[in-house]
Protein backbone atom coordinates (compact mmCIF):
# COMPACT_ATOMS: atom_id res chain seq x y z
CA UNK A 1 0.00 0.00 0.00
CA UNK A 2 1.56 3.26 -0.97
CA UNK A 3 1.55 5.77 1.72
CA UNK A 4 0.16 9.01 1.32
CA UNK A 5 2.50 12.41 1.02
CA UNK A 6 1.89 14.39 4.49
CA UNK A 7 1.85 18.25 4.47
CA UNK A 8 2.59 20.64 6.78
CA UNK A 9 -0.31 22.54 8.23
CA UNK A 10 -1.15 25.18 11.05
CA UNK A 11 -4.60 24.18 12.83
CA UNK A 12 -5.86 27.51 15.27
CA UNK A 13 -8.43 26.01 17.85
CA UNK A 14 -9.90 28.85 19.69
CA UNK A 15 -11.20 26.79 22.63
CA UNK A 16 -12.86 27.27 26.35
CA UNK A 17 -10.18 26.80 28.70
CA UNK A 18 -11.22 23.34 30.31
CA UNK A 19 -9.04 20.92 32.05
CA UNK A 20 -8.08 18.28 29.23
CA UNK A 21 -8.78 19.99 26.20
CA UNK A 22 -5.17 19.98 25.32
CA UNK A 23 -4.98 16.06 25.56
CA UNK A 24 -7.90 15.49 24.06
CA UNK A 25 -6.44 17.54 20.81
CA UNK A 26 -2.85 15.96 21.16
CA UNK A 27 -5.34 12.97 20.90
CA UNK A 28 -7.55 13.32 17.38
CA UNK A 29 -4.12 14.01 15.87
CA UNK A 30 -2.35 10.89 17.34
CA UNK A 31 -5.18 8.34 16.38
CA UNK A 32 -4.15 8.60 12.58
CA UNK A 33 -0.96 9.15 13.62
CA UNK A 34 -0.32 12.43 12.32
CA UNK A 35 3.45 13.93 13.80
CA UNK A 36 2.31 16.96 15.64
CA UNK A 37 5.89 19.17 14.72
CA UNK A 38 4.86 21.98 17.31
CA UNK A 39 2.08 22.75 19.64
CA UNK A 40 1.42 25.80 21.70
CA UNK A 41 -1.61 27.61 23.99
CA UNK A 42 -1.48 30.67 25.01
CA UNK A 43 -4.40 33.18 26.63
CA UNK A 44 -6.39 35.50 24.24
CA UNK A 45 -8.39 39.01 24.64
CA UNK A 46 -11.42 36.78 25.98
CA UNK A 47 -10.81 35.12 29.58
CA UNK A 48 -11.23 31.82 29.63
CA UNK A 49 -10.52 31.17 25.86
CA UNK A 50 -7.26 29.77 24.83
CA UNK A 51 -5.82 29.56 21.50
CA UNK A 52 -4.18 26.86 20.93
CA UNK A 53 -1.88 26.20 17.91
CA UNK A 54 -0.61 22.71 16.37
CA UNK A 55 1.99 22.38 13.75
CA UNK A 56 0.42 18.83 12.66
CA UNK A 57 1.99 16.95 9.38
CA UNK A 58 -0.50 15.37 7.23
CA UNK A 59 -2.19 14.05 4.08
CA UNK A 60 -4.15 17.47 2.13
CA UNK A 61 -6.59 15.14 1.41
CA UNK A 62 -7.14 14.53 5.49
CA UNK A 63 -7.41 18.29 6.28
CA UNK A 64 -11.05 19.15 5.91
CA UNK A 65 -11.92 15.50 7.74
CA UNK A 66 -9.36 16.60 10.49
CA UNK A 67 -11.26 20.14 11.37
CA UNK A 68 -14.44 18.68 11.60
CA UNK A 69 -13.01 15.89 14.32
CA UNK A 70 -11.58 18.92 15.86
CA UNK A 71 -15.04 20.71 16.01
CA UNK A 72 -16.49 17.91 17.63
CA UNK A 73 -14.34 18.03 20.72
CA UNK A 74 -16.62 19.90 23.71
CA UNK A 75 -15.24 23.19 24.39
CA UNK A 76 -13.48 23.68 21.28
CA UNK A 77 -15.36 26.65 19.95
CA UNK A 78 -13.88 27.25 16.14
CA UNK A 79 -11.27 25.93 13.86
CA UNK A 80 -9.02 27.37 11.29
CA UNK A 81 -6.35 25.96 9.56
CA UNK A 82 -3.34 28.18 7.76
CA UNK A 83 -2.21 27.36 3.95
CA UNK A 84 0.62 29.15 2.30
CA UNK A 85 3.79 30.26 3.75
CA UNK A 86 3.65 29.90 7.89
CA UNK A 87 5.85 32.67 9.38
CA UNK A 88 7.93 31.72 12.42
CA UNK A 89 8.45 33.55 15.58
CA UNK A 90 12.21 32.79 17.08
CA UNK A 91 13.79 33.68 20.55
CA UNK A 92 17.81 33.26 20.85
CA UNK A 93 19.46 33.32 23.64
CA UNK A 94 23.54 34.62 23.16
CA UNK A 95 25.98 34.95 25.95
CA UNK A 96 27.76 37.79 24.78
CA UNK A 97 26.66 39.86 21.69
CA UNK A 98 29.73 42.26 19.74
CA UNK A 99 29.45 44.83 16.93
CA UNK A 100 29.43 41.78 14.46
CA UNK A 101 26.82 39.78 15.57
CA UNK A 102 24.74 43.23 16.23
CA UNK A 103 25.21 43.53 12.46
CA UNK A 104 24.13 40.12 11.61
CA UNK A 105 21.32 40.84 13.53
CA UNK A 106 20.10 43.98 11.71
CA UNK A 107 20.44 41.86 8.53
CA UNK A 108 17.88 39.64 9.44
CA UNK A 109 15.78 42.26 11.02
CA UNK A 110 16.34 40.35 14.42
CA UNK A 111 15.64 42.76 17.54
CA UNK A 112 17.21 42.57 20.80
CA UNK A 113 14.69 42.43 23.55
CA UNK A 114 16.85 42.68 26.57
CA UNK A 115 19.92 42.55 28.72
CA UNK A 116 20.02 40.06 32.32
CA UNK A 117 22.58 38.83 33.64
CA UNK A 118 25.13 38.42 30.96
CA UNK A 119 22.87 37.23 28.41
CA UNK A 120 21.16 38.58 25.49
CA UNK A 121 17.62 38.05 24.37
CA UNK A 122 16.91 38.26 20.47
CA UNK A 123 13.66 37.82 18.85
CA UNK A 124 12.51 37.33 15.39
CA UNK A 125 9.48 37.34 13.05
CA UNK A 126 10.46 35.47 9.96
CA UNK A 127 9.37 32.35 7.13
CA UNK A 128 11.46 29.55 8.72
CA UNK A 129 14.34 29.58 6.16
CA UNK A 130 15.29 32.91 7.14
CA UNK A 131 15.24 31.60 11.30
CA UNK A 132 17.90 28.81 10.07
CA UNK A 133 20.09 31.34 8.14
CA UNK A 134 20.09 33.40 11.27
CA UNK A 135 20.45 29.96 13.43
CA UNK A 136 23.44 29.30 10.99
CA UNK A 137 25.24 32.49 11.52
CA UNK A 138 24.95 32.47 15.45
CA UNK A 139 25.48 29.07 15.50
CA UNK A 140 28.05 28.84 18.47
CA UNK A 141 29.46 29.47 21.89
CA UNK A 142 27.75 32.22 22.28
CA UNK A 143 24.26 30.93 21.38
CA UNK A 144 23.09 29.08 24.41
CA UNK A 145 19.22 28.92 23.84
CA UNK A 146 16.91 28.76 21.39
CA UNK A 147 12.84 28.11 20.60
CA UNK A 148 10.77 28.93 18.01
CA UNK A 149 7.00 28.92 17.51
CA UNK A 150 4.43 28.90 14.04
CA UNK A 151 2.66 32.20 14.48
CA UNK A 152 -1.36 31.82 14.22
CA UNK A 153 -3.07 34.89 12.45
CA UNK A 154 -6.17 35.34 14.38
CA UNK A 155 -8.45 37.86 14.64
CA UNK A 156 -9.50 38.75 18.28
CA UNK A 157 -12.28 37.32 19.47
CA UNK A 158 -14.95 38.99 21.16
CA UNK A 159 -18.56 37.79 23.11
CA UNK A 160 -20.96 37.70 20.25
CA UNK A 161 -18.28 35.20 18.18
CA UNK A 162 -17.74 32.79 20.91
CA UNK A 163 -21.47 32.43 21.75
CA UNK A 164 -21.94 31.97 17.67
CA UNK A 165 -19.35 29.24 17.34
CA UNK A 166 -20.91 27.45 20.54
CA UNK A 167 -24.10 27.73 19.39
CA UNK A 168 -23.48 26.30 15.26
CA UNK A 169 -21.66 23.52 16.97
CA UNK A 170 -24.81 22.95 19.52
CA UNK A 171 -22.59 23.43 22.61
CA UNK A 172 -24.33 25.69 25.05
CA UNK A 173 -22.47 25.16 28.10
CA UNK A 174 -21.67 26.62 31.03
CA UNK A 175 -21.36 30.40 30.41
CA UNK A 176 -18.38 32.26 29.82
CA UNK A 177 -17.36 34.92 32.47
CA UNK A 178 -15.57 37.88 31.30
Amino acid sequence: MKKEALTTKLFSLSCQDQDGILSRIIQTFSRPNYPVVTLSQARTDVREVVLITAEVRLPAAKVDHMVLRLEKIIGVLEVTVSFGAMMQYAVYRLSSCNGETLDVLRRHQAQTVMQHQGHWLIQQTALPSEIQTLYNELDGPALVGFSQVPIAVSQPLCWEEVKEAELRMGRVNRPLSF
